[in-house]
Protein backbone atom coordinates (compact mmCIF):
# COMPACT_ATOMS: atom_id res chain seq x y z
CA UNK A 1 0.00 0.00 0.00
CA UNK A 2 1.20 3.50 -0.81
CA UNK A 3 1.86 5.92 2.00
CA UNK A 4 1.70 9.71 1.86
CA UNK A 5 5.38 10.00 0.93
CA UNK A 6 4.89 7.59 -1.99
CA UNK A 7 1.88 9.57 -3.19
CA UNK A 8 3.84 12.83 -3.04
CA UNK A 9 6.68 11.27 -5.05
CA UNK A 10 4.21 9.92 -7.60
CA UNK A 11 2.57 13.34 -7.93
CA UNK A 12 5.97 14.97 -8.41
CA UNK A 13 6.91 12.47 -11.11
CA UNK A 14 3.59 12.99 -12.88
CA UNK A 15 4.12 16.76 -12.88
CA UNK A 16 7.62 16.33 -14.33
CA UNK A 17 6.29 13.97 -17.00
CA UNK A 18 3.57 16.45 -17.91
CA UNK A 19 6.14 19.23 -18.30
CA UNK A 20 8.33 17.00 -20.48
CA UNK A 21 5.40 16.00 -22.68
CA UNK A 22 4.40 19.64 -23.12
CA UNK A 23 7.98 20.49 -24.15
CA UNK A 24 8.00 17.63 -26.68
CA UNK A 25 4.65 18.73 -28.12
CA UNK A 26 5.88 22.32 -28.42
CA UNK A 27 9.05 21.19 -30.17
CA UNK A 28 7.16 18.97 -32.62
CA UNK A 29 4.79 21.84 -33.42
CA UNK A 30 7.65 24.32 -33.80
CA UNK A 31 9.49 22.00 -36.19
CA UNK A 32 6.29 21.41 -38.15
CA UNK A 33 6.48 17.66 -37.57
CA UNK A 34 3.12 17.26 -35.87
CA UNK A 35 0.38 19.60 -34.75
CA UNK A 36 -1.17 19.43 -31.31
CA UNK A 37 -4.47 18.41 -32.92
CA UNK A 38 -2.81 15.53 -34.80
CA UNK A 39 -1.09 14.37 -31.64
CA UNK A 40 -4.30 14.57 -29.62
CA UNK A 41 -6.08 12.51 -32.30
CA UNK A 42 -3.33 9.87 -32.13
CA UNK A 43 -3.56 9.77 -28.33
CA UNK A 44 -7.35 9.39 -28.52
CA UNK A 45 -6.97 6.47 -30.94
CA UNK A 46 -4.51 4.79 -28.58
CA UNK A 47 -6.81 5.33 -25.61
CA UNK A 48 -9.75 3.92 -27.57
CA UNK A 49 -7.67 0.87 -28.52
CA UNK A 50 -6.64 0.35 -24.89
CA UNK A 51 -10.26 0.68 -23.76
CA UNK A 52 -11.31 -1.91 -26.33
CA UNK A 53 -8.68 -4.33 -25.01
CA UNK A 54 -9.56 -3.78 -21.37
Amino acid sequence: MMNEEDLEELQSLMILESIQLEAIINLLEKKGVLTRQELEAEIQQLEDSMDALG
